[in-house]
Parts: structure tokens; sequence; C-alpha cells
């Protein structure tokens, strides 16, 4: 006797492949702060004077209002003394100009980013702000987050774009399942658009002592998206 049965199929989630992985070309780069080589972004803040430099990576067109931007934050070295009035950060994002600088990634440009940020004597993982093209004022911004530990480290940053809200997370493993910390949200009408270059940029005041150095690389980047899931259909049995 023949039976016949019915294989029933279930959903499984894997990644999907990123719209953006390969950021080999040219990236336009002022000063030696913050370098490029290799697809490795080295961003340096130092005793050697007040910085405001950045690089950005044209990725040839404009992403859409929901994207994902996955990389490796890994910082190096973590011995940075500053006053506690002294401003400082590095910035990780997408903006609308190759020209980005200043304390909030360029003052007259439309940005999203993730940043390090010096408060009153700590580095703190810490900040998501969306910078609005009126050059004037930050649509909206969370200032939570983690004191950044002396020495290395190594973490994985989740940003999502999805319309007017974003969100950023961090993460110790490159699988990006176990989460550090809370989520960051920030919700604005005036949200980052027409972003189509990726930029890492420092700015920084006068430094006491030590340095901070931050390497970002692995990035990707997943266009009209608001997750890197990808259903893919398993059959049971």
């Amino acid at each position: 006797n023949v039976k016949f049965g019915v294989i029933i199929s279930s959903p499984k989630l894997g990644t999907a492949d990123p719209t953006y992985s390969d950021f080999s070309g040219t990236w336009t780069t002022t000063g030696t702060k913050v370098v490029e080589s290799s697809q490795v972004v080295t961003a340096t803040i130092d005793t050697s004077g007040t910085t405001n430099q950045f690089t950005t990576f044209d990725l040839g067109s404009t992403l859409d209002s929901t994207w994902v931007l996955r990389y490796k934050q890994n910082v190096t070295t973590n011995d940075i003394v500053m006053g506690s009035s002294q401003a400082g950060a590095i910035y990780v994002g997408l903006s609308d100009t190759a020209s980005i600088g200043g304390e909030h990634m360029g003052s007259g440009a439309s940005t999203l980013y993730q940043r390090m940020r010096h408060i009153s004597g700590n580095w703190y993982i810490n900040g998501f702000d969306i910078r609005v093209r009126d050059g004037s004022s930050t649509t909206g911004s969370s200032t939570s987050g983690a004191v950044l530990s002396r020495g290395a480290q190594t973490f994985y940053v989740e940003i999502v774009k999805n319309g007017a809200s974003s969100t950023v997370k961090y993460f110790s493993d490159s699988t990006f399942e176990t989460q550090i910390g809370s989520t960051l949200t920030v919700n604005g009408t005036g949200s980052g658009s027409s972003l189509r270059y990726l930029g890492i940029n420092a700015y920084n005041d006068t430094i006491s002592s030590g340095s901070l150095v931050v390497a970002c690389s692995e990035f990707k980047i997943w266009n009209n998206a608001t997750s890197t899931d990808n259903v893919v259909t398993v059959p049971n049995g």
C-alpha cells in the first residue's frame, strides 16, 4: 500500500543579504584624525590639538525612509582625560552631504547618527540624534547610555530608521544577539532625509592627556527595511 502524506512547512528566520556591504571605493577625508584603510575607519582624539575632521562614503543613491545600519565599533585605546567643560564626540551615521563636521555632524546638514560623547569627565556610549536641515536644532535626542570603560573593548551597533522613528542598540557579539543596555529611541517629524553618505566624524576641544581611538568596520546597510530578517520556508518532517 502506498500512503500519501502532507509535508507542512514552517517559516524560519535567517539574515537577508544587505543592500550595501562593499565600502572599498573612495572615501572623502579631511585631515589625519579620521582615516579609512581596507574598509576600516579609525577616529582618534588626542592631545595634539582640537579636532573637527571626518570621512564619508557616497552610497551612490539616496536611502529610503526605512533602513538598517550595522557595524563593528572597536575601542582600541581609551585612557583619555578631558576637563568637565570640554566637548568631545565621535559620530557614526548617515548624512545628505559629503562634508560633515562640528559638534552635531554638520551644521546645515540632514544627518542621523550614533555617538560616543564626553560628559563631565566621562566618555559615554551615548546619545542618538537626528539633525535636520535647518542647521540650528536637533529634532530629538536620547542621552542615556553606559560609561565607556577604560581600555580596549568591542561593540556591535545597530541603527534602525523607520520613518520618523529611529533606534540604536548595542550588542556584545557579531551575531547581534546579546544586547548591552537598553534600546535608545528618538522620534521626530523632522527626521533625517535624503541620506546617502556614510560618515564618521571626530570632534573635540582640549585634551588634558591620553587618547581615545575607535575603529569602525564591517559596515552593512539594508535599504527599504526595518530589520535584517529574511523568512525562509523550512519543511517539517
